[in-house]
């Protein structure tokens, strides 16, 4: 009888550790994916604020601000831009959660 009780409880424990630990990592892939959607809306505003700034000065100093907001946002974010010959604007934005992660995108400026 004490056995098949002990047993039982280990079924248990076992199903509700695994519960658990499934979770722990469903809430892992949730917290990337949170820090992927806003390093797509930064990606999205420096994008805006580039298209409507044509002065480089201008965006000098909105690329300065964009990237403060990144460190703010993003865990060890940090952006960078260059405008090609081709008149294309590259921007990327970088962040470190549980690996080195990046978004990048190319537009017309």
């Amino acid at each position: 009888m004490m056995i098949d009780v002990l047993t039982a409880m280990t079924i248990v424990a076992s199903v509700l550790f695994s519960l658990l630990f499934y979770q722990m990592d469903h809430l892992k892939a949730v917290h990337a994916a949170f820090y992927r959607v806003i390093a797509i809306n930064q990606l999205d505003n420096f994008v805006s604020l580039l298209n409507s700034h044509h002065a480089s000065y201008a965006r000098d100093k909105l690329f300065q601000l964009w990237n403060e907001e990144n460190k703010q946002l993003l865990p060890n974010g940090a952006g960078q831009w260059f405008e090609s010959s081709s008149h294309e604007c590259h921007v990327s934005v970088r962040w470190i959660y549980q690996r080195k992660q990046s978004e990048t995108i190319t537009v017309m400026c």
